[in-house]
């Protein structure tokens, strides 16, 4: 007897250098099989032409969002900024650690 089998949880991530947005696992892998992580999630299109072959009906369901062209980080920068004006330990807890950048 097998295990009945839990439903896919896939998310569009973008790819850590930018380029691509995947759809992909919840540990970071691309359902594509590229050996990359994408580890940004982020509410877009998906863009890899993988990703689209091989899951064409989530990727159908998420062609209203917006394309996603790079990662701006300042946020993040700001905030280490700021930690090590005020001479704290560690890094700082940001709650938006990126923003995306949307295509014009």
């Amino acid at each position: 007897m097998t295990k009945p089998r839990r439903p896919e949880r896939l998310r569009a991530a973008l790819s850590a250098n930018g380029h691509l947005v995947h759809l992909a696992h919840a540990d970071g892998l691309p359902v594509c099989g590229t050996k990359i992580s994408a580890c940004y999630r982020v509410h877009a299109r998906v863009t890899c032409p993988g990703c689209r072959r091989r899951r064409p009906e989530k990727t159908k369901r998420l062609e209203r969002r917006p394309y996603v062209i790079g990662v701006d980080h300042s946020p993040l920068y700001a905030a280490v900024q700021r930690a090590l004006e005020a001479g704290a330990p560690g890094l700082p807890r940001v709650r938006v650690r990126f923003w995306p950048v949307l295509a014009p």
